[in-house]
């Protein structure tokens, strides 16, 4: 995540140097147009009235001469203006570059950040971060007693859908199932693909009747592949937090109800992935 700051930090720097230099800009533009009313004002009087300023100044000098050395004065003080604005600009167009470059960097490490705690194929969280927050999770748990559950899932046959379909058909069928996953959790919730076909779900303040809902949610699978609609299934098994017990004992105890799942699914008569009848 410090990757990620590092980044937003400049462009708020660059930003309010920017600022900076706008206001820096308004008074320039401020300060030039009030001195050149002022000098113009007074050029336009000794032009008008040379006599009687001529007299005020003194017998050395005449109108002229003063409303020359105005004019001189308002040359050298546009010339010193248009090279301050110079300055500004040159300033405002190196702050840009700096801005975009680090916008760059943002959307990089964002990035970055992605391949580092997503699965690429699913866009589910992967195995590292799930275990961060699960391992959370269970201080939270500890601490305050809140309910806790875990739900794995492992695609049922998924090898022989690879095989008989082709791995672009069992791509997809992970790409599905994660999709159906995101929809049958909540927001609270948090999935993760873990393995090659396999899945995990953390489930924060649950209780056994949130996680049949999700079960019900993950009915009727298929894909369509091909013109034609592949059925899949899977096994699950989930397990809640026991007061005093380890992160592996909690996983131990869901991978066995996973297992009997699967084992129950292989014993049936009809293969876990078939194609859809057409017109079904």
């Amino acid at each position: 995540m410090s990757v990620i700051k590092a980044p937003e930090a400049r462009i708020e720097n660059f930003q309010l140097r920017l600022q900076q230099l706008d206001k820096r800009d308004w008074w320039l533009w401020g300060t030039t147009g009030v001195v050149t009313l002022l000098l113009t004002a007074t050029i336009t009087l000794l032009i008008l009235n040379p006599s009687s300023t001529a007299m005020e100044a003194g017998p050395t000098y005449d109108a002229k001469n003063i409303a020359l050395g105005l004019v001189s004065l308002v040359l050298l003080f546009n010339i010193n203006s248009l090279y301050q604005q110079l300055l500004i600009k040159r300033l405002r167009r190196k702050l840009a570059e700096q801005i975009f470059t680090a916008a760059q960097l943002h959307l990089l490490a964002q990035k970055f950040e992605k391949l580092a705690v997503l699965d690429p194929l699913t866009g589910l969280y992967n195995r590292r971060l799930i275990e961060e927050r699960l391992n959370g999770e269970l201080t939270r748990s500890r601490r305050h007693g809140h309910p806790l559950a875990i739900l794995t899932f492992d695609l049922d046959e998924f090898k022989h859908i690879n095989d008989h379909y082709g791995h672009a058909a069992g791509d997809l069928v992970l790409k599905e199932f994660a999709c159906r996953i995101k929809k049958a959790i909540r927001s609270s919730d948090v999935a993760a693909r873990i393995g090659g076909d396999e899945f995990l779900a953390v489930l924060p303040e649950c209780g056994p009747g949130h996680v049949e809902r999700i079960l019900s949610r993950l009915a009727d699978l298929e894909i369509e592949f091909h013109d034609k609609r592949i059925r899949f299934t899977c096994s699950s098994g989930w397990a809640d937090y026991r007061s005093g017990e380890s992160l592996e004992q909690l996983l131990e105890r869901a991978d066995e109800r996973l297992y009997v799942c699967k084992r129950g699914s292989k014993s049936a008569t009809r293969p876990p992935f078939a194609p859809a009848e057409a017109g079904t």
